[in-house]
């Protein structure tokens, strides 16, 4: 993304990239979409610290929320996408069912990342 983008706000209205709208269900409230467009539009903040996405997140979109809600979040959608993969290659089809219909609570998801 170039900084006109940013500048235009783009990653507000932007969609989650193809494949990962499951996510949606899981994260269903407004500052929560705000999070997940944010998240996909720039993965490199991300991967940097988790203080740092903190940062840019609150700057560019004017959200406040706490650090900790934060980790939660990138830890949950990072979770999600693992076991999202590990379904996949497993072919595991009713898992995979239930995770992108939001049939999965998230401690079952839990369960399966420390398995």
């Amino acid at each position: 993304m170039n900084d006109l983008e940013l500048i235009a706000a783009k990653f507000v209205d932007q969609e989650v990239p193809k494949g990962k709208e499951y996510l949606m269900l899981y994260f269903d409230q407004p500052m929560q979409r705000t999070f997940i467009s944010y998240y996909f539009c720039f993965p490199a903040f991300a991967l940097q610290s988790t203080a740092f996405f903190h940062r840019m997140l609150s700057e560019h979109t004017g959200m406040y929320c706490s650090l900790r809600i934060v980790q939660t979040w990138l830890k949950r959608v990072r979770d999600m996408e693992t076991v999202v993969k590990r379904a996949t290659a497993s072919c595991d089809l009713s898992l995979l069912h239930r995770i992108k219909s939001g049939h999965m609570p998230w401690t079952k998801i839990r369960k399966i990342i420390n398995a």
